[in-house]
């Protein structure tokens, strides 16, 4: 059950989204017993049931990027029906149930239900003093204040989020959130800020090996260019096209669809000169 928790955790940081889902669910088959289920053994770490139910809302990241956001969502919400993610002694599954929630919502452009589920993943983080986890809800709830409309208060909250990550040493998704941070700074009239952010989330991500990040990092170097003087037209389109061949072979539906929509914005602007 472990072996395929940790394999699933793998393959989403590197991308590999279905074989990730398919990991996390071999994890969910586990059946509660009839009785009181033990979810944690002596020493706090998960038992078996446990893993399954903790593989609900690590489920819903890789679908969400596939695009599967009904199932991503319907992960996530029995995650949080679960007693043991509303137990007053265990609130880290609870934390991250909410955040599993609020990116799906933020990935379909849903804001208002992104943000309430965000923040209350947050200040369950902030309560408990969770530090590796606090990143995560933290950087998704700025990224969509920042999509929102409310670009300084989203830059506040996910330069902190980026900086406590890196004083922390916790490199995994710092790429993803590099990444967000710098179209915060590209929505809010920063672009050379949101450029150095770009290539900040391309190196990051191709070092270490997480393609997925490398997709939504080349995204936003074409965002950037598309911002910039007409000379710089013909970068933004290659930089599109790089981050739609990367998401077509990785099958991530929601970042091709912005691909196209950005390049048709891009020729619209074009055709306009």
């Amino acid at each position: 059950m472990e072996a395929n928790f940790r394999l699933g955790q793998v393959h989403w940081s590197l991308g590999r989204y279905r074989e990730a889902v398919g990991f996390f669910e071999r994890c969910g088959t586990a059946v509660e017993p009839p009785a009181v289920a033990a979810r944690y053994g002596p020493s706090g770490w998960p038992t078996e049931f446990g893993l399954a139910e903790l593989s609900l809302y690590y489920i819903a990241a890789p679908l969400t990027e596939l695009g599967r956001f009904d199932e991503a969502l319907a992960a996530a919400q029995r995650a949080l029906e679960l007693e043991f993610a509303r137990r007053i002694d265990r609130p880290f599954a609870l934390a991250g149930s909410f955040a599993a929630v609020g990116r799906a919502h933020l990935s379909r452009g849903r804001f208002g239900e992104a943000a309430a589920a965000l923040t209350r993943g947050f200040a369950v983080c902030r309560r408990w003093e969770f530090s590796v986890h606090r990143p995560w809800p933290a950087a998704a709830l700025g990224h969509t204040y920042a999509l929102a409309g409310r670009a300084s208060k989203g830059l506040s909250i996910l330069q902190a989020a980026v900086d406590e990550a890196e004083r922390l040493g916790n490199v995994s998704g710092q790429a993803s959130r590099v990444a967000s941070l710098g179209e915060a700074l590209l929505l809010a009239g920063w672009p050379d800020e949101a450029a150095t952010k770009a290539d900040q989330a391309l190196e990051q991500s191709r070092r270490r090996g997480e393609r997925g990040h490398e997709a939504w990092a080349l995204r936003l170097q074409g965002e950037v260019a598309a911002a910039q003087p007409s000379a710089r037209r013909g970068e933004a389109s290659e930089r599109f096209r790089e981050a739609l061949a990367l998401a077509a072979a990785l099958e991530m539906r929601p970042l091709e669809a912005r691909g196209h929509l950005s390049l048709a914005a891009l020729h619209q602007a074009e055709g306009a000169d």
